[in-house]
């Protein structure tokens, strides 16, 4: 028998109290040359649409890296090296494709 293993984009990694942080420390994330994401833009938002936010406003260079400072502030170094290791990245290089559904 065997069992598929989800990619991390096919299933909230992020229980509602994680995603609740998350949103906080993104919308107070500082990043050299650029102003942070307005706490607006995030209300009401789930995890593929704060991606898809992330992506546009930083630019898929810098995404990875704000992606995995924010979640190494909320104690998510786990869900760090799971990124990490899916994107085969540990720099601010972005050359893979996610799918979405």
């Amino acid at each position: 028998m065997s069992t598929k293993q989800k990619q991390p984009h096919e299933e909230n990694l992020l229980g509602k109290k994680e995603l609740k942080s998350f949103k906080f420390q993104l919308k107070n994330h500082k990043r050299k040359g650029f102003n942070c994401i307005p706490r607006s833009k995030l209300e009401d938002k789930d995890t593929v649409d704060i991606a898809t936010l992330v992506t546009d406003h930083y630019g898929c260079t810098e995404a990875l890296g704000v992606t995995r400072d924010v979640l190494s502030k909320i104690n998510q170094r786990a869900l760090v090296s799971e990124l990490e290791s899916y994107t085969g990245k540990k720099s601010n290089d972005c050359d893979y494709k996610v799918n979405h559904r």
